[in-house]
């Protein structure tokens, strides 16, 4: 190896750990924005016989945060973490959505989640006597996280499971 005209044999060695120094920061802020804020959400569902024949629907939700950065649920009525139990009818022409019932309380209300961490609510649902053509309810979750650069824009996250009519009552 030459020396540099300075006399110094360590400058070429300098300028290439200046740029794969400068490689390795612009590549890990990449990934930190494009993979900083992720989540997992899920939602189970179980129908339990009440008093006098008439049926609950305990549903649980969870949400964690698999990111970098932590989550803060939106509070804005539009935005915020909503359950919504729907029935579902069959009929001759196919499955049909029947009632809504939307949860009482917003889950996760001014909660947020760590990295690393999951957070998690149950709610329970009084059904009504249900109808012949009934064959269960679908249980959704949607919650929204405001992105860290452009704040009036949101990042979405939702999970739907359906839950059958017990088959003692069809």
């Amino acid at each position: 190896m030459t020396p540099a005209p300075s006399g110094d044999p360590w400058g070429p060695l300098e300028a290439i750990a200046t740029a794969v120094g400068t490689t390795i920061l612009v590549a890990g802020a990449y990934f930190a924005r494009r993979y900083g804020r992720r989540a997992s959400v899920s939602v189970v569902g179980e129908v339990f016989p009440r008093s006098e024949g008439a049926l609950g629907l305990s549903v649980r939700v969870s949400a964690s945060s698999v990111g970098l950065v932590r989550l803060r649920f939106m509070k804005e009525e539009e935005h915020a973490p909503k359950i919504r139990v729907t029935e579902i009818h069959d009929h001759p022409g196919g499955f049909i959505d029947g009632d809504v019932q939307p949860s009482r309380l917003p889950p996760f209300d001014g909660v947020f989640v760590e990295p690393g961490e999951t957070v998690a609510v149950t709610e329970v649902f009084h059904l009504p006597d249900p109808e012949p053509t009934l064959v269960g309810w679908r249980i959704e979750f949607v919650f929204d996280v405001k992105r860290p650069i452009k704040r009036w824009k949101c990042w979405t996250w939702a999970d739907l499971v359906f839950v059958p009519l017990p088959s003692q009552e069809r």
